[in-house]
């Protein structure tokens, strides 16, 4: 028996070596070449077969995503359903192959297959049989001639799919005309190598994550440009047999070291190695940002997730006669006219009326240096001087010709696709043009246009509420749009002087002197304030400065050697009355330039730029809270005053006015889920909703309360604790007895907290202190210095909300931020964690961080106060805990404020740093950036900066980490309202329902952007928030932005409502007027220019304790 089986395994060698030898010596044996035609044939049918299925499986994808190409994907959905079809086809080939020929017939067989037996990429060796086989093979001429792969393998080898491959990349990432094409173009090839060869030999397995290791950016790889199918065929195999060389497996890609031009958005992150060692960050095949300007990204796509409603908006169309020039003037007059407000515009219109060079013409002036014509002024061929007479005065005026002609055809350029340049010339020279007769006639400020008024709302304090309407010329989706709003203002009553002053301080003018704290607090009300006098025999107006010490008796003119009383007799023949009230000091401050205060009185026409008391706000929120359809009727109102007015001139210009408003389709994305604590789930209703337990509930137990209103007695004290612990127990919230409960005197706050601290060995976390009656700005900033000095949390809570409001809805609030601040997590987002990008991957799957940042100014009349930036940025996926840094600007003298950020390289990597040490080593892999407060002015500026030192901070951070950065701004203040058509579609207040968004017809027509409407209304209109996405190094698709932005805002934990714009932002405000509030309290003149503290040592008082580093302190 051994015998036969050793015969039988000789024999079976003996057969296989036959093989391998007439395989070998098949060109040079005669006899084998009967045997060699029919494996041939055979494999030219299995050729024949694959290639069968092969366009079955191509037609079955092509019926199903029709003529647009899906993206290739490697983890999508459709990669398994595409490598289950390869499985079949492989099963089809092998069953194939069972019932024909043998294994001789597929190895000889693979020379027909076009797939795998093509040549390499350039970068691998070449087969060692290849010039074999093209030179001896007995088949050269056969496949030369008539082989029916001749066409394929022409046309899908290798080389050439690369070829096709990178021309189709090329056309998806044009060119950037300011950058050289020569390099350019090879940077842009290097990189499409690096990707191209890197993919290629992935493994089509999906690695798991792990959160304790480095950052990981495989969920969120960015894919190869080939065919999915042609990537399956070859890495298959090649891992399957372990074939792959080991210097051609991907290796660690360092960066470049020379200077490189930009490039588009495009990211390639390398895979995490499947070996034990600890994965390293991935280096990002993207230069960073130079110092040039970086242009924002463009609309790719709109939204399309939600329910479609119908709504109006305060839009009007306008359409433009393309045919039209327009043509532009400077105008001259002297520096004194021009600091007039008035006087440029009464001047030109004297001298259009006079001149009979402007007859038959449409002159319109701008009132500052640009006079604008609807034809060519014949007489205007060079600079000319013209004279006018202005309040018994000669004045100059000098208008020279200029080459900037308005031609209006670019706006058809513009709609065309022909440019993506939006001509703000053109829409600059609308807003005059509709602008110019409502300019004459009212009231103005900022294209905003004020009707003589009429029983005005009295504000107190000489102030009176004005109702008008602002007018701005935007460019829509299609078409150029107006844009009208009813706007409210306060203005000064026009009365005396000394009217206002009585108003604003009674008892200034009770006593026979003004002490000098009344003259002080004058002084801040008064500073700025115009003025006019008639004691001249003619109006002149004059900006007041402040309350001088001397009073008329008492100044004495050396010049005139008498007082100014006796002054005024003699000269003006007027006899002053109020002797003993100081005089006025006004501008030029260097002249010391006095006038009697009865003599003085308000100008009228004069908005109030100073900051309104809170009485002053909530009369006027009172007033203009509008429903929703008489906000409409009043824009309409509005519309037909204004519009009527400037239709004829517009049309001279080439602008025809449409007065119906324009009707759009808006859609209603889907709530979000919320998670209570033991997993309960809440919906909202409307942008509101009631929850149960806190998700991360902390306990309350080293606590105390401090009361600084004298009526409280320890039983209501003590009544406080008792009702916190009830509502806590209701939240998950274990509420022990407060280790101190006492008093504490404004006076000696400071000294009582310290002792009370240190009685209890700095066991103390958390403070909530009871405000005394009418409480300012003093008293917030004696409570928040605990935390300032100590770092411990504290909450201040009115006496008049304690003994009137303390219910449980009041309680419930406080217990929010008290969990907020100590760490806890009310809620969470279910839907966050579901929200998809274009490939289908979870992008909270993976580490994120969520950046919230805000500037904060002051107004001209509040002294040379430095700027406030706060930036808040999330330490977790929930969205519940935050770090934040506040940074303090410098003023600019005599220049406006600048919304660049300083120093915000430092400020990032300081977050950043927060967030690798909360998450144990951990880095984001995407950092989604909110914005708030740039104009769209100051787009590229403040783009270019921002997105630069981002990166810069990422570096620091460690060389080679480079995250995808998402840049989005959001706008408050604008003038776009939208209303329901149908009732059925609003909310219960009326307006548009929470989630409302909008992305056609009255966007911009380049730009990414869109409006959401994230909250319901309380009372009056709803205004939504504008996001305009400037930045994308992910290419996020308009509904993963659009549900994320909406998502955002329902994790704003100071109450259970959604708010108007995402928490991140809102956060980042509430820790700038926080630090407002501190500076306020500080005892600084911040008019004495010379002696102000720098920005750093500010900075340094307000920096937070190291204590509050990673909570939410300031909510």
């Amino acid at each position: 028996i051994l015998a036969k089986k050793k015969q039988k395994k000789k024999k079976k060698k003996k057969k296989k070596k036959g093989k391998k030898k007439s395989k070998k010596y098949e060109s040079e044996s005669d006899s084998s070449s009967s045997s060699t035609d029919s494996s041939d044939y055979r494999a030219f049918k299995e050729f024949k077969l694959r290639r069968k299925l092969e366009r079955e499986y191509e037609n079955k994808l092509r019926h199903k995503y029709g003529s647009k190409k899906k993206p290739d994907a490697m983890f999508d959905k459709e990669f398994f359903k595409k490598y289950e079809e390869y499985r079949k086809y492989e099963a089809a080939l092998k069953g194939y192959r069972s019932r024909h020929g043998s294994d001789s017939d597929q190895e000889s067989s693979r020379k027909y297959d076009s797939r795998k037996d093509r040549s390499p990429p350039r970068k691998y060796e070449r087969s060692p049989s290849r010039k074999y086989d093209r030179e001896r093979s007995p088949s050269r001429k056969y496949d030369r001639e008539r082989s029916p792969s001749r066409k394929y393998d022409r046309e899908y080898s290798p080389q050439r799919k690369y070829d096709r491959d990178y021309d189709s990349y090329r056309k998806r990432e044009p060119h950037r005309s300011n950058e050289s094409p020569r390099s350019y173009e090879s940077q842009r090839k290097y990189d499409f190598d690096r990707k191209y060869d890197y993919h290629r030999e992935q493994k089509y397995e999906h690695p798991p994550i792990n959160y304790d290791s480095y950052y990981k950016p495989d969920a969120f790889r960015h894919y190869d440009q080939r065919s999915q199918y042609d990537a399956l065929l070859e890495t298959n195999s090649a891992y399957k047999n372990n074939s792959i060389r080991e210097r051609d497996k991907p290796q660690k890609v360092e960066p470049r070291q020379d200077k490189e031009p930009e490039r588009p958005n495009t990211r390639v992150c390398k895979s995490v190695s499947e070996s034990d060692e600890e994965p390293q960050p991935s280096v990002a095949l993207v230069k960073p940002v130079n110092s040039k300007q970086l242009t924002p990204i463009m609309r790719k796509d709109y939204g399309t997730v939600g329910n479609v409603i119908k709504l109006q908006s305060n839009y009007y169309e306008v359409n433009v006669n393309s045919s039209v020039v327009i043509y532009q003037y400077d105008v001259d007059m002297e520096e004194r006219i021009m600091k007039v407000k008035e006087a440029p515009a009464v001047i030109m219109r004297s001298l259009i009326q006079n001149y009979s060079c402007f007859k038959d013409m449409c002159p319109v002036y701008d009132g500052m240096r640009i006079l604008y014509t609807n034809k060519r002024i014949p007489e205007l061929n060079k600079r000319k001087r013209f004279t006018v007479t202005y309040e018994k005065r000669e004045v100059d005026v000098k208008i020279s010709p200029t080459n900037n002609m308005i031609n209006l055809s670019a706006i058809n350029d513009l709609y065309q696709r022909k440019t993506t340049d939006i001509p703000l010339s053109v829409f600059s020279c609308a807003e005059i043009i509709l602008g110019f007769l409502p300019k004459i006639r009212y009231t103005s400020f900022n294209r905003c246009y004020f009707p003589p008024q009429t029983n005005c709302p009295d504000l107190g304090r000489g102030i009176q509420l004005w109702s008008g309407c602002a007018i701005s010329v935007k460019p829509g989706q299609w078409k150029v749009m107006v844009n009208i709003d009813e706007k409210h203002t306060a203005f000064y009553k026009k009365q005396p002087l000394l009217d206002l002053i009585n108003e604003i301080c009674p008892r200034a003018l009770q006593s026979d002197r003004m002490s000098d704290s009344d003259i002080r607090f004058l002084n801040s009300n008064l500073r700025g304030l115009n003025v006019a006098t008639r004691h001249l025999g003619y109006k002149r107006v004059y900006r007041v400065v402040g309350l001088y010490t001397k009073t008329a008796s008492e100044f004495y003119i050396e010049a005139e050697s008498m007082s100014i009383k006796d002054f005024f007799e003699r000269k003006y023949q007027i006899q002053l009355r109020q002797k003993h009230l100081p005089l006025l000091q006004v501008e030029p401050k260097k002249r010391n330039m006095l006038i009697p205060l009865e003599l003085a009185e308000v100008k009228e026409g004069q908005r109030c730029i100073r900051n309104l008391g809170d009485d002053q706000i909530a009369k006027i929120i009172r007033t203009t809270a509008k429903k929703p359809h008489l906000k409409r009727e009043s824009i309409n109102n509005c519309t037909k005053d204004i519009l009527g007015e400037s239709k004829k001139l517009a049309s001279d210009f080439g602008f025809e006015l449409h007065t119906t408003p324009v009707l759009l389709k808006g859609r209603v994305l889907p709530t979000p889920v919320l998670i209570y604590g033991n997993n309960e789930k809440v919906t909202p209703r409307n942008g509101c909703w009631s929850g149960g337990k806190f998700k991360d509930a902390k306990r309350l137990d080293n606590w105390a309360v401090v009361c600084m209103a004298p009526k409280l007695d320890g039983v209501k004290l003590h009544e406080c604790y008792r009702q916190l612990r009830n509502e806590g127990q209701k939240v998950g919230i274990n509420v022990e007895e407060p280790c101190a409960a006492q008093f504490i005197g404004e006076n000696s706050f400071k000294q009582e907290i310290d002792a009370m601290i240190q009685k209890f060995s700095d066991r103390i976390e958390y403070v909530i202190v009871i405000l005394p009656p009418r409480s300012g700005n003093n008293h917030y900033s004696l409570v928040k210095e605990i935390e300032l000095t100590y770092g411990i949390a504290t909450q201040c809570i009115k006496i008049e909300t304690y003994m009137k409001k303390f219910k449980s809805k009041t309680l419930s609030n406080i217990l929010m931020k008290t969990n907020t601040k100590l760490g806890g997590q009310n809620w969470e987002i279910e839907s966050l964690s579901k929200i998809t990008d274009k490939l289908g991957n979870y992008v909270f799957s993976a580490p994120v961080m969520i950046i919230g940042a805000d500037v904060t100014h002051w107004k001209r009349n509040e002294g040379m106060k430095p700027s406030l930036a706060g930036v808040v940025a999330t330490l977790d996926n929930n969205c519940s805990n935050y770090a934040s840094k506040l940074c303090v600007q410098p003023p600019r003298k005599n220049k406006a404020s600048s919304e660049i950020i300083e120093n915000f390289k430092e400020i990032m990597l300081y977050l950043l740093k927060r967030y690798y040490e909360y998450n144990r080593g951990v880095k984001p892999c995407k950092i989604i950036y909110f914005r708030d407060g740039v104009s769209g002015g100051q787009f590229i500026q403040t783009l270019t900066k921002e997105i630069a030192e981002i990166q810069a901070a990422c570096r620091e951070l460690e060389e080679g980490y480079q995250p995808q950065i998402t840049y989005i701004n959001a706008q408050k203040r604008h003038h776009t309202k939208l209303f329901c058509t149908e009732n059925r579609d609003a909310d219960r207040s009326g307006n548009i329902p929470p989630g409302t968004v909008v992305d056609t017809d009255i966007t911009s027509p380049i730009l990414f952007d869109f409006f959401l409407n994230s909250h319901s209304g309380i009372q009056g209109t709803n205004r939504p928030c504008h996001y305009t996405v400037l930045w994308d190094d992910s290419d996020f698709s308009p509904d993963f932005i659009q549900l994320l932005t909406y998502y955002l805002c329902h994790v704003y934990n100071r109450c259970t409502r959604s708010v108007s714009y995402p928490a991140p932002t809102y956060y980042a405000h509430l820790l700038c007027a926080r630090a407002r509030t501190m500076l306020l309290s500080m005892r600084i003149d911040w008019s004495d220019e010379g002696n102000l503290p720098s920005s750093a040592t500010i900075e340094k008082q307000l920096s937070q304790h190291a204590n509050l580093r990673n909570c939410a302190y300031f909510v």
